[in-house]
């Protein structure tokens, strides 16, 4: 079966709906790599999967869930060919939106949408089969009224969120290295951001390679990301609060080289900084 040909075709249904759930059985080997426009929720209940994501692989143990964000270019790999038990949960970012307001987690939000690889989580056996007894419950045959098929696959994205990624966020941030936090929050400084890596490894006392390694661990993005993310929402206040040129911008925060910068923040925030500065300019 072609994976993505199947639910490309399926989630079109989304005219009627802000979500939708199907479990399929993948036996796909050749590479389908792709994007699209809404999120995702992959879950392999038994079986270690591969998933390419971004130019990168993640080799993934059984009880994995893998949120997906829209324009995130991936694809799972099934070297071994053997049927692989998939459930996916597709979402409009409206109901995303919907989810996070509810639920008033925007403390967690970037882990969701900042990272360059999605993020994931990995249940235990026992976790595996609860929620698998809560997916069995859900009526998602034409029988059954459309409304309601909606309101529980809503309720178990909800239960999915909090009760494994976002309590998995505030496990991890329980245990963050005091010095990590603090080298954060030093790089916050334009004096340090403007000089990149370099700088905060000094203040770390550690190897660039170490320092991105539990910058990843603790917080799902590289050193390189959070840098850019410092730098890009630099040059967007400037945009919007200052009448400094764009070049004066991104060279005070560290971008020599204008090109790249441009590709960085039109990825960032979808419109080119001069089109950004004409939207939102305060005069």
């Amino acid at each position: 079966m072609d994976l993505q040909k199947h639910i490309t075709s399926n989630f079109g249904l989304f005219l009627k709906s802000d979500c939708k759930y199907y479990k399929l059985f993948h036996t796909v080997n050749k590479s389908n790599l792709h994007t699209h426009d809404y999120f995702e929720i992959i879950f392999s209940p038994y079986q270690k999967i591969t998933h390419l994501i971004n130019g990168e692989t993640q080799i993934l143990p059984a009880g994995s869930i893998i949120f997906i964000r829209p324009d995130d270019y991936h694809d799972i790999a099934n070297p071994n060919k053997t049927p692989m038990e998939i459930h996916f949960f597709a979402f409009t970012k409206k109901m995303f939106h919907e989810i996070f307001e509810f639920l008033s987690s925007n403390t967690v939000f970037p882990l969701f949408m900042q990272s360059r690889l999605s993020p994931h989580v990995v249940l235990t056996p026992v976790q595996v089969e609860h929620l698998i007894f809560q997916i069995n419950q859900m009526a998602v045959n034409d029988t059954i009224m459309h409304d309601y098929q909606t309101i529980q696959i809503r309720c178990v994205l909800t239960y999915i969120f909090t009760t494994h990624f976002i309590k998995n966020y505030f496990d991890i941030q329980n245990k963050i290295p005091d010095w990590l936090v603090s080298v954060r929050t030093q790089m916050e400084n334009i004096e340090n951001f403007s000089m990149g890596v370099n700088r905060m490894a000094e203040l770390s006392n550690f190897s660039q390679g170490h320092l991105s390694r539990m910058m990843q661990k603790y917080y799902g993005e590289t050193t390189i990301d959070f840098i850019n993310n410092l730098r890009l929402s630099y040059i967007a206040d400037g945009l919007v609060n200052s009448n400094q040129s764009i070049i004066s911008l991104s060279c005070n925060c560290g971008y020599n080289n204008l090109s790249w910068m441009y590709t960085l923040f039109k990825k960032k925030y979808g419109v080119s900084p001069a089109k950004f500065r004409k939207q939102y300019f305060k005069k």
